[in-house]
């Protein structure tokens, strides 16, 4: 933490999403398996097999992505800053749509 400095520290407030993290976490993982698959591929970058989300926050979100190779860990940022539960389901399907229309799916 040494790039913070103490009054900013002081002054820093939760990331909006913390309170609602593990239920968007749990929804992405259970019912859009395929959608992690597609971001880690086309955004990330990695040949996936499979994908798990890990983390969420205002900014992007973490996937754990298995591949021939072994496990992989990747972030993924989100196209913009989301503040609200509504606002991050709107970019992670924006996100999808790019996707979609760079691998033409």
């Amino acid at each position: 933490m040494g790039w913070v400095e103490g009054g900013d520290y002081g002054t820093g407030r939760p990331d909006p999403l913390s309170d609602a993290a593990r239920g968007i976490i749990e929804h992405m993982n259970r019912d859009h398996a395929d959608a992690l698959v597609a971001y880690a591929r086309v955004l990330g970058g990695i040949e996936a097999d499979a994908a798990e989300m890990v983390a969420v926050d205002r900014l992007g979100f973490k996937l754990r992505v298995r591949a021939d190779d072994g496990l992989h860990g990747c972030r993924i940022p989100f196209a913009r800053e989301v503040t609200t539960v509504e606002q991050c389901r709107t970019v992670l399907i924006e996100m999808l749509a790019d996707c979609r229309k760079r691998t033409g799916t």
